[in-house]
């Protein structure tokens, strides 16, 4: 009776360190064990950290005054900042922007056009459509449409300060693809984060130039 019960309590020791083992492996792969649970995964967390770095090295910026999309609680566990799958419908934000006429308008919807394709791709392809609406991918991505929207689309004309914004824009989103050491990777044949930025800066470098090009300065 003894060895019978020690046997068991012996297997569910085992059945209970293969789950732990299993659950800190999946955190690694940056699988949350609870679908629904807001907080990081291992992997997530290193992936936002190195996010902050990048944008603080950049913009010569402090972690307190990072924009409020990519903000982190004190525990550096769960983000600050929740999206909707609303926030992935390219026409939110054409609708935000019918009454701007600024130069850089074109450049700043062909960017937002670009992320909420691959946004809206990527939440429809999860599983049992369970998709992590705060993870560090989407938060990024986030915050360069806040950004397309509100300082690009919006500039009325070009001054120092647009053309210091844009260049160190495709300075953050450079440093970030040749920077992460394959932080953010994608399953086979899937659209991955890394072309849909290198679709954004290839939109800051060819079409901003273009209007940088053919548009006068004007006073700040």
């Amino acid at each position: 009776m003894y060895t019978i019960v020690s046997c068991i309590e012996k297997r569910s020791l085992q059945i209970r360190n293969s789950k732990d083992a299993t659950q800190v492996t999946m955190a690694n792969w940056g699988v949350r064990w609870n679908p629904w649970d807001q907080g990081y995964s291992a992997l997530e967390v290193d992936q936002m950290t190195f996010l902050h770095k990048t944008y603080c090295e950049v913009y010569n910026k402090d972690p307190k005054d990072l924009p409020h999309i990519l903000k982190m609680d004190d525990a550096f566990k769960v983000p600050v900042y929740m999206p909707v799958v609303g926030d992935f419908d390219e026409h939110t934000f054409v609708r935000k922007m019918q009454d701007m006429v600024g130069l850089l308008k074109n450049p700043a919807e062909g960017i937002i056009s670009s992320i909420c394709a691959y946004q809206t791709e990527r939440h429809e392809r999860k599983s049992f459509h369970v998709s992590y609406l705060n993870d560090p991918r989407t938060l990024l991505l986030e915050e360069i449409k806040s950004w397309a929207l509100n300082v690009l689309a919006s500039a009325s004309c070009t001054t120092e300060y647009i053309v210091n914004e844009v260049e160190n824009r495709m300075q953050f989103i450079k440093k970030i693809q040749y920077g992460q050491q394959k932080l953010f990777t994608s399953g086979s044949g899937e659209r991955s984060l890394m072309a849909t930025l290198k679709d954004v800066r290839e939109i800051l470098e060819y079409r901003y130039r273009f209007h940088l090009q053919t548009s006068s300065f004007c006073l700040d």
